[in-house]
Parts: structure tokens; sequence; C-alpha cells
């Protein structure tokens, strides 16, 4: 597995308006639409920040994305290192898997298709 760069770092909110407007007034963040629902974007840098505002079917959805070049190989890999594999739903632009580390702790790891240069 090859992991080119971090992808985007996610974190759960309760007060949606309240953190997006510090994200954008208090720290400058452009936000930019995300493709799915339940979600708040912004650019920091070359990077995202991902505000999640509604429930998710993981423990806790706060993760880590990371940038892998192959997801085909990646899986391979954590299907012979015993880890397990949890399903991600689909999005356009990217194939995308999650994991857990030894401490629970979420890890998605994205594969960005084609030319597209967005981010998950």
């Amino acid at each position: 597995m090859e992991v080119e760069s971090i992808n985007h770092c996610s974190v759960s909110v309760i007060d949606a308006e309240r953190a997006v407007n510090f994200y954008k007034t208090v720290l400058g963040l452009t936000e930019i639409e995300p493709p799915l629902a339940g979600v708040k974007w912004f650019l920091a840098g070359n990077q995202q920040i991902h505000l999640l505002t509604e429930g998710t079917v993981h423990e806790s959805p706060n993760h880590v994305a990371l940038n892998v070049k192959s997801l085909k190989d990646a899986k391979t890999r954590l299907i012979e290192q015993g880890v397990e594999i949890i399903a991600a739903d689909p999005v356009p632009g990217v194939d995308r898997l999650f994991i857990k580390d030894t401490e629970g702790n979420l890890i998605e790891l994205v594969e960005v298709k084609g030319t597209s240069s967005s981010k998950l």
C-alpha cells in the first residue's frame, strides 16, 4: 500500500450553524459543496476539513482520510494483514473504504479516480 497524502480530516459537530460560522468567520476557510448530505466541507490550503453534522453508522465519525495510489492494492494488503474492512457509501469520483486502527479509531482510505482533483 502506498499512502500519498492526507486527504481530509473529519470532526463531528452538534451545532452545525455555529460550527460553520466558526470555520468560515474565525478561521477564514472557504466552504465548498460536498457530494453527500450531512456534512459541510472547507478548504484548508490543499487539504480539507469535513464537519459531520448528522449521525453516522460508525461509533464515532471522527477520522483521518488518507489518499492511496491504489485502493485495490491497499485492500489486498489489509486482507493479508487480517484487518477488517468497513464498507463506505459510494461517492462519485472516488473509491474508498474504512478500517480501524488498534485503538478503534477510524481511518478512511481514498483513491481519487480519473483526472478529478476533487477530494472526498
